[in-house]
Parts: structure tokens; C-alpha cells; sequence
């Protein structure tokens, strides 16, 4: 698979990957770069997320960047199901809407919004996209400068159904669910959550719990092996694991013998990743 440009536009490059077209920015060090050089990015995650789904499933992507877990969700549920993707940096809800458009997807409603505990108004800053810069670690709170937009909470949404929620919103994630009381109490969501800190990991765990959910550690390194464009070369070496929860309603009585079980309010990825290493 060639993995030349077909456009490419000052920071601005349109690559053909693994789950189609995909303009990114050249100067962003993770998604962007992953991207430029294996034609997709975190696959694993992909391959575990859109093996939970079907036709006609409700997906929220919360912290959706420029789309690339969006758009396979979305060809996931298609024709009949519907992704609804939040991105606050606006640069990068824009190449979020672009890359929904050139895949002509229609089953994708993008919002340039951040998921809060409350309605409130965020000021987010627009870094300059000529920078070299991790995009996709920008939180959207503690910003004393920037342009506003809105936070809003996931319950006043008002989804008619939801089977999955994947949130990657750089330390935010408790607020949000906090935001998601209702929506996790009536629809009952399968939720792939981010949690690669060690030091908020125990009040997100204990809030899943309060929750009622059962959750299981999906680490997992950024480079992968079998990548679309068949690269050899591992530009992440030494780099913490993507680390994630995938979290089910306990009724449904899910056990996951492929991941590693979080182990109570006291664990967090990195003992999980210690465990894996004995395994």
C-alpha cells in the first residue's frame, strides 16, 4: 500500500488509510505522525471497539480530534446507526467535519462542544497548527485565555438510545461522567474510558463503581506491527501504553479473560501494566 499524499496544503496533508481518507496536520507528534507514516492510529482499539457493535447501535465519541476512531464507528453502525462526535479545539473539529465529508458519511453529527458535569463556558485556545505539538493532550478546562465554547453535559444531550460511549477528554473524564449520570443509568452504555494517570485513576475507578460498572484495563503500545503501510519503523519506542478502560454494566455479567481486570479504587495502568508482565 503506497503511502504517498494525495493533497497535501501547508500543515495539511490527505493520506488513503486503513479505514479511508484522512486529512491530518503533519505537526502533530502522535495522531498526526501515526498517521503520516502507518496509515492509522491505535487500530487496537478500533478492532475492540467495533467488534462490541451492529447496525443501527447509538455511538458517542467524546473527544473525537480530527476522526479517526469517528469514522470506522460510524461505518461500524451504518446504514442505520449514528455517531455523535464532540471535539471543543475548533481546529480540529474542522478536520474532524472534513474527514466525515470526503468518506461521504452521513451517519455522523459532530458538535463543537466539551462534555461537562455542568452547562458552563469554556475558553479554549487555538494552538497555532504550524507547531509541532502533541493535539490531542489539550484539556478543554484550566484555560484562562482562548475562544468559547460551550460545555455541555452528556444527559442534556437527550440521546434516544446509546450502546457506546468512548471518552478521551485529557483528565476529564469524571466530570463528564458525572455529566452522564442519567444517560448511564437509562441506556446503560458500554463505555471505553481513558485513564493514563496514575494520580486521578482511583476517583474515576470509584465513580465506574458507584455506576455500577465492571471495567478492564486495554493497553496497549502505539505502534503496531501489522500497520496499513506496512512500516517498519517504530517511531513511539519508549512511550507510556495508550491505556484505557472498557467498562460494562455489571447486570450484563461480562467477563473479559483477553484484558486485564481492574483490581479496585487502588489500581491504576501502570500496576496493570506491571501485571501483564507476569502473565
Amino acid at each position: 500500500m503506497t503511502d504517498s499524499p494525495l493533497l497535501t496544503e501547508n500543515y495539511v496533508a490527505v493520506k488513503r488509510c486503513r479505514h479511508g481518507l484522512m486529512a491530518y496536520n503533519t505537526n502533530d507528534l502522535y495522531i498526526g505522525r501515526s498517521f503520516d507514516r502507518y496509515g492509522e492510529w491505535c487500530e487496537s482499539e478500533i478492532d475492540l471497539l467495533t467488534a462490541l457493535l451492529k447496525p443501527g447501535d447509538i455511538v458517542l465519541d467524546v473527544g473525537a480530534n480530527i476522526g479517526s476512531h469517528t469514522i470506522p464507528l460510524a461505518k461500524a453502525v451504518a446504514p442505520s446507526g449514528v455517531v455523535f462526535a464532540i471535539e471543543p479545539q475548533r481546529l480540529c473539529y474542522q478536520m474532524l467535519c472534513g474527514n466525515v465529508a470526503i468518506n461521504a458519511i452521513l451517519n455522523v453529527f459532530a458538535m463543537q462542544i466539551a462534555a461537562t458535569e455542568t452547562p458552563m463556558s469554556l475558553q479554549i485556545p487555538v494552538i497555532q497548527p504550524t507547531l509541532e505539538f502533541n493535539y490531542g493532550c489539550l484539556a478543554a478546562e484550566g484555560h484562562g485565555k482562548g475562544e468559547q465554547v460551550p460545555g455541555v453535559p452528556i444527559d442534556n444531550l437527550g440521546l434516544p438510545r446509546c450502546n457506546l460511549i468512548k471518552m478521551d477528554v485529557e483528565g476529564m473524564e469524571s466530570k463528564a461522567l458525572r455529566g452522564a449520570a442519567n444517560t448511564l443509568k437509562k441506556h446503560r452504555p458500554i463505555l471505553f474510558v481513558e485513564n493514563n494517570t496514575t494520580d486521578d485513576s482511583g476517583a474515576l475507578i470509584t465513580l465506574l463503581e458507584e455506576y455500577k460498572y465492571s471495567c478492564w484495563w486495554h493497553l496497549a503500545h502505539y505502534y503496531n506491527p501489522d500497520n496499513f503501510y506496512g512500516c517498519k519503523d517504530d517511531l513511539f519506542t519508549g512511550i507510556q501504553p495508550e491505556a484505557n478502560m472498557l467498562c460494562f454494566p455489571v447486570e450484563q455479567q461480562v467477563i473479559r479473560s483477553d484484558l486485564i481486570a481492574v483490581e479496585g479504587k487502588n489500581d491504576n495502568w501502570l500496576k496493570a501494566f506491571e501485571r501483564s508482565q507476569l502473565s
